[in-house]
């Protein structure tokens, strides 16, 4: 489950890293991914597996993605902000200090609000051309998966190359 003390166990047993997540943004000079591209790289890689889900009128809805990090620290402001400016037409980004913040516990099943995702991440790297990151995905309180991605940069940022479930 992803409520309180509960989720801090549950991201230890699932092999998570416990931390902040907190980083700068001190910016892509070397080819490097830095955390605002690692975050967008892990979204935009959450996005490329769901489904789109339309609307009444046969508009397709942003997905609804929740963030938070492994160790339940605040990720910095400014990465936050880079992430959602550059996710502003692909997804619609929550960032929770909590990740238990992002479940319903007043629907039975305890979903994610908003019919949303969570991911919870784990530390991110020091920037690199290639970096590991630990993800849990949750629908629910009771439903997750955890995940080893592999994130490279490229010319447009970066992007997940290879995802394996642990």
């Amino acid at each position: 489950m992803l409520r309180g003390r509960t989720w801090g166990a549950a991201a230890i047993a699932l092999g998570l890293v416990a931390g902040t997540a907190c980083s700068t943004d001190d910016g892509d000079a070397d080819g490097d991914v830095t955390p605002a591209e690692a975050y967008v790289a892990i979204i935009e890689w959450e996005v490329s597996q769901q489904e789109p889900t339309v609307d009444e009128s046969g508009e397709v809805e942003l997905a609804v993605v929740f963030v938070a990090a492994a160790g339940g620290g605040t990720i910095d402001i400014g990465v936050q902000a880079a992430v959602v400016e550059q996710m502003i037409d692909t997804a619609t980004i929550r960032f929770a200090d909590d990740p238990a913040d992002a479940i319903d516990d007043g629907i039975p099943d305890e979903p994610v609000r908003n019919d949303g995702v969570l991911l919870v991440v784990a530390d991110i790297p020091p920037p690199a051309p290639t970096i590991e990151v630990t993800t849990a995905r949750a629908t629910s309180a009771d439903n997750s998966i955890t995940w080893g991605l592999t994130i490279e940069a490229d010319d447009t940022g970066a992007a997940v190359v290879n995802a394996e479930e642990r």
